[in-house]
């Protein structure tokens, strides 16, 4: 197994994890250049892309809240940002695209 599929795979096992509402364990911190946004996404703001990440390594919304120094009411608002300029509807495919694994504009 590469490193780059251990690091899908974790992706992909957290994000169900949330989506599910269940806690994860916290997983390494993530570098800025661990989630590049592609070219053909809308851009996302600083804000957008660190609550895309602090979920991804595991934190929850209560978490993800605290550490961005909002509410948890901020948090909504800012995965509501997310999905319109994504054009999506959960999570999920908001990191999907964020990470490249799915494209802009299709399903």
């Amino acid at each position: 197994m590469t490193a780059s599929a251990s690091f899908y795979e974790k992706l992909m096992k957290n994000c169900v994890s949330v989506s599910a509402s269940r806690k994860v364990s916290p997983g390494p911190k993530l570098r800025a250049s661990a989630s590049p946004q592609p070219s053909h996404l809308p851009a996302l703001a600083t804000r957008e892309h660190e609550l895309v990440s602090l979920i991804v390594a595991g934190n929850n919304d209560k978490q993800a809240a605290e550490a961005l120094g909002i509410s948890r009411h901020g948090v909504d608002a800012t995965w509501r940002r997310i999905f319109k300029k994504l054009s999506v509807h959960s999570r999920i495919e908001a990191v999907l695209m964020v990470y490249g694994l799915r494209q802009y504009g299709n399903p």
